[in-house]
């Protein structure tokens, strides 16, 4: 199971964290400006894909975070879901 937790940090800046079966996330990245900072060898990355529907639900549903679950495709905003949590999983601010 691997799940995408989705933060806008600042005006151009966001954050995506993955997770797979554990509380500490595999990797987080940044995509700031249209850049995203995975090792990917082409561009857009998936992560930059990803975005783009996380800003669209953003816009149709007011919701503050949405969680991607990579293995179905579907979005979440998950029960445990407390916003003071997010600075914690993302590594600091």
């Amino acid at each position: 199971m691997v799940d995408y937790l989705f933060r806008q940090k600042d005006f151009s800046t966001y954050e995506i964290a993955k997770f797979s079966d554990h509380m500490e996330p595999d990797d987080v990245y940044t995509i700031k400006n249209g850049h995203c900072n995975c090792p990917a060898y082409r561009r857009p990355c998936k992560h930059m894909a990803q975005l783009e529907l996380f800003k669209l639900l953003q816009e149709e549903d007011s919701l503050e975070v949405n969680v991607l679950d990579g293995d179905t495709g579907k979005w979440y905003t998950p029960a445990w879901y407390d916003k003071s949590l997010i600075p914690t999983f993302m590594g600091g601010k």
